[in-house]
């Protein structure tokens, strides 16, 4: 993979370059999600450097990456290429929001693959070093919504999500309402970390359960809905009704 320096993403490139892989419990439960019919489509929202979207493509199926960072993507383009799996992948470069506006994506100097998306976005602003920030201000967010226009949505098949926006993620489901009602989307593996405090996690849970979406462990045989959310893990799958465990 093509990453940054250690001093540059301390956490993402350098947990790889130190130990040689990114969140393989992850990997596996989005594969074995897949696998279950190889036409599926892979959407990596917030997928950043592409270290979950290049390990599905590796192993046959179709991606759409979406991230707001330029370098970003041209790192997770070189990474494709050198690995041979640059058919069959698409690349969406946007911040996605609740609707078409205008939004300050940040990062911390150190970690630079790591853009989110500051506006609304209380909890992950305070747990953040602001004088680190560099900022792109006034930058155009899409919707969800606006993803049913891409060719590659342009089928009934099954679609399986990944959102990693870094607190950020009510406002994109909210961007897509007709998303939701129109696709069929089996499973939307979520990074809970700054979801987990009730005042943010309550209007993500609604608006998934109103749409027969159930969270789960990753390895799919804990149901988390009768736990506190204190007990609930720091990566989840929302799997839906009709995709049976």
């Amino acid at each position: 993979m093509f990453l940054y320096s250690k001093f540059q993403d301390r956490l993402v490139s350098g947990l790889i370059i130190n130990t040689g892989e990114w969140k393989p419990i992850l990997s596996k439960a989005i594969l074995d999600v897949l696998a279950r019919n190889h036409d599926m489509l892979f959407i990596d929202i917030g997928g950043g450097l592409g270290m979950l979207s290049l390990d599905v493509r590796k192993k046959g199926f179709d991606v759409l990456l979406v991230d707001p960072s330029v370098s970003n993507v041209q790192r997770f383009c070189a990474s494709v290429k050198l690995n041979g799996v640059l058919d069959s992948v698409s690349i969406v470069l946007n911040p996605l929001s609740s609707r078409h506006e205008h939004v300050q994506m940040v990062a911390e100097d150190d970690r630079i693959s790591e853009w989110f998306v500051a506006d609304n976005n209380p909890l992950k602003v305070a747990q953040t070093n602001s004088s680190r920030y560099i900022t792109k201000d006034n930058v155009k967010a899409a919707t969800l919504d606006d993803l049913l226009y891409l060719p590659e949505l342009n089928s009934d098949r099954d679609l399986v999500l990944h959102l990693d926006t870094a607190g950020y993620d009510i406002h994109i489901l909210r961007g897509g309402e007709s998303f939701f009602e129109i696709k069929r989307i089996k499973a939307i593996f979520m990074d809970w970390t700054y979801n987990s405090d009730s005042e943010y996690s309550g209007d993500i849970i609604k608006f998934m359960m109103v749409r027969e979406f159930r969270p789960f462990d990753l390895n799919f045989r804990i149901s988390l809905i009768e736990k506190p959310q204190s007990q609930w893990p720091d990566t989840l799958v929302w799997m839906h009704g009709s995709y049976k465990t």
